[in-house]
């Protein structure tokens, strides 16, 4: 079929299943184009959808995981690896060694369930010496539903029930279904063999195929057929040859053999040979080019010919036709059924990738897999997983060719340090499976923790589901993010989980280090509810990833994030109970109990009655009072709104309360009357003082006017224009520093010129407005200058976004080839010079929007779209003076509604009777305490110091009411000076003042 097209269409080599579309330009005038664009492009896709649809395949998704290891803790040595095969129940046989006694391998074999879950393992075992390992080769299942387990070893004795005949020896071991021993054989002679495949034969038996000695490279290939019981029945040997390392020795489809290796001299090429049923040659050939060919792999395939497998370090050279792609690459051959080369591909990112297993699929194409060290480039579609500075390790790297060897997809699937991938298969759902090891601990595509230290490996298998699958787990939401602020709770979130029109029985899988997030308690698809216990954890943005998987689907991996705000930074949006304890207003504001009050320590409280123009009475209920006293709140510099909570519950007229308020020095309010002020008794109301704070302490004071004490029920403290620091940032560099990671540098660049990557320089901020209130104002604020001359040079904000697919960058991992792009249009520009100054861009609509949307974080990328070949350097967060900001200009609450009535009881606590009582007060380290008869069981006592600051007091044994109890305080490190001791029960609480003295 023939069809012309009035585009130039193409589809691009690295991105298989992505569509380029190109309109020839006629004329330079944009809207005509644009034009022609809307009739043509939906067109063009459906025609490009036909003749490309088989270049459109979906990767396959991640069904599940699973890392296992032995029993046994490895000394020197891993879990590795070997060979795996799926078993007529669905399930899989897997095979390799794990760490014997005195640090020896031994064979170890695992059964696993189709959801990947053990079924049963074992350890194949000879007596421990430490002149012996036991090495594996291969495990099948056998016809009775049992397995054969071959491999080579000279040990004996433990499972082995034949002795060595010298040197190592073929070692075959038949297990029932459930793993139990049935019987070993022991075959070999007085020198050194090696196992290198095993066959079943059609009279139930099977064919070895080995070598000796397995260390030449002229080795003596052999076939040996034995009996279903493991009696050998003959033995055929094979045309010796020279100058050849094999790896490989398996029979093909008409009962010859072929061989496969690397040749040694002059230097490594692939050298395959085929034999015919007598061991005779049929031919030998040897494929290779100009530098390294490192032969792994080859396959039989369905025409009759071979595909061969291996990684090469050639460039285009003699049997290679294709360039180099960065160190070793992956390099496949088809011959055909004569040795002839038919086609060869060369596959690679930019750093080393090796080739480890081939199989030709259901519909005639092939599945390569191996590791790889690349990043996302080149013939590589994604990224390596990565995490810890500039070191990477590798990935398994799988890749879909076409059968005339064009890349249709590719996968890597990874986690943090090391995984190696060694055998891949189709399985019988047309999904695949993957077989390998692994020493990273959870994340990335890894669920599970083995034990994760370097270079000590566990089994990790992953299956995968069929290309377009339509069994797929759907989130509502991509991911979750949870914002702590001390004092304040963190409600649970909520995502819809859908299997289709399906219920499905749910698992769970979440890094071990993240104990903070609570799973779900539903097992079911549906809704499921997240919650976080920020108990015990430091100021600092927190992340982990929950894997969710259903038996046969594609599963579904949620990102989550926390972010705890210091206590600090929360006292920028700070409310206290005066002369009360914690309060959760109805509005969701949440109140912290008194705190930094100084002065005579008097409250006053009602304990009943109906209080006006509120819906939270018991705020006004309590307050502080007394004929003078004061609060020093730490707070953010800014202006802020004071916002000072009133209710008259003890006088019945006008004129008898009157005190002044002083605040940071100035007064603000003179002979306040709460009565007249809210119109009557048992009525709430609120005075708003806008003020500016400049030396990190606010600070109010309450004195005596012309009539009574003042009273304070409560205070707000709202911040309404805070400058903000990074929580990170760092710049990037592209060429030949893209993997160099600046995050620590006292500096941000930005430059960019055309034609010279490694001049090119972007920068990257974070911000989070967790402590904010509602924004009305916001400017980026970077303190710099152009570094390499005195013209104006334009620097451009964008926003990036975080999601499913675009990770959280981190300043100490953050790379050019793997930083985030723009996600916005520009923001804002600002013209820098060479004046070193604070340049300031209005970044107002975007960071607002961010709020509205519920995204608490806000990220920056900060380039140079002109291209103007000059360095702008600015300060970064590290930098000890002038550091970025995120100027905040906030909007004033509303008020809340209103309601109305009351009355009051005034209590003097230093005069009460019935109170408890300290002596000696002052004390040093040790005090005692005789406790009120009001109390409650379970008292619990608190000093507080005039920042704030609570050190819990242990008690010797459980204290009760009316107890005299001896207090020791000489763990704690304490200032001298005055101290609050909060004597706390679920009947009342008592505030005492203390002199704490050296």
């Amino acid at each position: 079929m023939s069809t012309t097209l009035l585009t130039s269409c193409r589809l691009p080599a690295n991105a298989p299943g992505q569509l380029l579309l190109q309109t020839k330009s006629f004329t330079d005038n944009i809207s005509s184009n644009k034009q022609i664009y809307s009739w043509i492009k939906p067109v063009l896709v459906l025609l490009l959808l036909f003749i490309f649809k088989d270049s459109l395949t979906a990767q396959p998704g991640i069904q599940w995981d699973r890392t296992i290891e032995s029993d046994l803790k490895p000394g020197s040595n891993s879990n590795i690896f070997g060979t795996m095969q799926q078993t007529s129940d669905g399930g899989y046989i897997l095979g390799g060694t794990t760490p014997g006694l005195n640090s020896r391998r031994n064979l170890y074999i695992v059964k696993l369930r189709p959801d990947g879950s053990k079924e049963w393992d074992k350890i194949l075992a000879t007596t421990p010496d430490n002149s012996h390992d036991d090495y594996y080769t291969t495990v099948l299942q056998t016809p009775d539903e049992g397995y054969l387990v071959g491999g080579y070893t000279a040990g004996t004795g433990t499972d082995k029930s034949q002795e060595s005949n010298g040197g190592t020896d073929y070692w075959i071991i038949k297990l029932a279904a459930n793993g139990t021993k049935q019987w070993d054989k022991t075959i070999g002679g007085t020198g050194y063999e090696r196992l290198l495949s095993i066959n079943t034969t059609a009279d139930g038996g099977y064919q070895l195929s080995g070598q000796s000695p397995f260390y030449s490279s002229t080795p003596d290939l052999e076939i040996v057929n034995i009996t279903s019981e493991g009696n050998v029945k003959s033995k055929l040997a094979l045309d010796k040859y020279t100058n050849i390392d094999v790896s490989i020795l398996k029979q093909t489809n008409d009962g010859g053999y072929i061989v496969g290796g690397n040749t040694i001299l002059p230097e490594y090429d692939y050298r395959i040979i085929k034999l015919t049923a007598l061991g005779k040659t049929e031919w030998d050939k040897t494929y290779g080019g100009s530098s390294t060919d490192s032969f792994k792999s080859v396959i039989q395939t369905s025409d009759g010919g071979y595909l061969l497998a291996g990684s090469s370090l050639s460039g285009k050279s003699r049997d290679k036709s294709e360039d180099s792609r960065g160190s070793y690459d992956y390099w496949i051959i088809k011959v055909d059924k004569n040795g002839t080369k038919q086609w060869d591909k060369t596959l690679g990112g930019s750093d080393s990738d090796g080739v480890s297993s081939i199989v030709q699929l259901a519909d005639g194409s092939y599945l390569v897999g191996g590791g790889s060290y690349s990043p996302k480039s080149i013939d590589k579609t994604e990224d390596y997983k990565v995490e810890g500075g500039t070191e990477y390790g590798s990935d398994f790297w799988i890749i879909k060719l076409s059968p005339d060897g064009k890349a249709v997809w590719d996968r890597t699937i990874g986690a943090t340090f090391n995984e190696s991938l060694k055998y891949v298969q189709q399985t019988s759902d047309k999904g695949f499976v993957l077989g390998g090891q692994s020493d990273s601990p959870a994340g990335f595509d890894k669920t599970e923790t083995g034990y994760s230290r370097y270079d000590r490996y566990s089994y990790w298998i992953v299956k995968l589901d069929a290309e377009q699958s339509q069994k797929v787990l759907t989130a509502s939401t991509p991911s979750l993010l949870f914002t702590y602020k001390s004092g304040s709770m963190i409600p649970a979130q909520e995502i819809t989980l859908s299997a289709g029109t399906s219920k499905q029985n749910l698992t769970f899988f979440k890094p071990e280090d993240s104990d903070w997030l609570k799973l779900p308690q539903a097992t079911t698809t549906g809704p499921l509810s997240f919650s976080i216990d920020a108990t015990g954890l430091a100021e600092g943005t927190y992340s982990t990833l929950v894997t969710i998987t259903a038996p046969g689907y594609t599963r579904v991996q949620i990102p989550v994030k926390l972010l705890i705000v210091s206590e600090e930074a929360a006292n920028t949006y700070l409310r206290i109970n005066a002369g009360g304890d914690a309060y959760a207003a109805s509005n969701g504001k949440q109140f912290k109990e008194d705190l930094y009050y100084a002065g005579t320590d008097r409250t006053s409280s009602v304990a009943t009655g109906d209080i006006f123009n509120t819906m939270d009475d018991a705020l006004y209920r309590t307050g502080r009072c007394s004929p003078s006293f004061s609060y020093n709140i730490p707070v953010a510099n800014g202006k802020v709104n004071v916002v000072l909570h009133f209710a008259e519950i003890w006088f019945k007229e006008a004129g008898k309360r009157k005190f002044h308020v002083n605040i940071e020095g100035s007064r603000k309010l003179t002979d306040y009357d709460i009565y007249a002020r809210a119109g009557g008794t048992m009525r709430a109301v609120k005075q708003t003082i806008p003020v500016t704070v400049t030396d990190g302490m606010l600070n109010i004071d309450f004195l005596t006017g012309s009539a009574d004490q003042p009273r304070v029920s409560a205070i707000e403290v709202q911040v309404n224009s805070v400058s903000l620091k990074p929580i990170e940032d760092s710049y990037v560099r592209s060429g030949s520093y893209q993997y160099n990671n600046f995050g620590k540098e006292t500096n941000l660049d930005v430059k960019n010129v055309d034609g010279s990557p490694d001049a090119k320089r972007m920068s990257y901020l974070r911000f989070t407005l967790a402590s904010v209130g509602q924004v009305g104002s916001a400017k980026l604020r970077l303190y710099g200058y152009n570094y390499e001359n005195a013209r104006e040079v334009f620097l451009h904000a964008y926003g990036t976004e975080e999601g499913y697919d675009v990770p959280m960058w981190v300043e100490s991992l953050l790379r050019y080839a793997f930083a985030p792009a723009a996600s916005t249009p520009l923001l804002s520009s600002v013209g820098v010079t060479n004046v070193a100054k604070y340049y300031e861009l209005d970044v107002t609509g975007y960071v607002k929007a961010k709020q509205q949307a519920g995204d608490l974080l806000i990220n920056f990328l900060l380039r140079d779209d002109n291209a103007r070949n000059s360095r702008l350097t600015f300060n970064s967060r590290e930098n000890p003076v002038n550091p970025p900001q995120l100027v905040i200009q906030t909007v004033e609450q509303a008020s809340a509604a209103a309601r109305t009535g009351q009355q009051e009881i005034t209590a003097n606590l230093e005069k009460e009777p019935g109170q408890s009582t300290v002596f000696p007060n002052p004390a040093t380290q040790h005090f005692n305490v005789e406790l009120s008869g009001k109390h409650s069981e379970n008292i619990d006592l608190n000093l507080v110091n005039q920042n704030g600051q609570s050190y819990k007091i242990q008690l010797p044994e459980k204290a009760r009411a009316g107890q005299k109890v001896e207090v020791d305080i000489s763990k704690h490190v304490l200032s001298t000076g005055v101290y609050m001791l909060m004597i706390k029960s679920e009947a009342v609480t008592e505030v005492i003042k203390m002199l704490i003295t050296e």
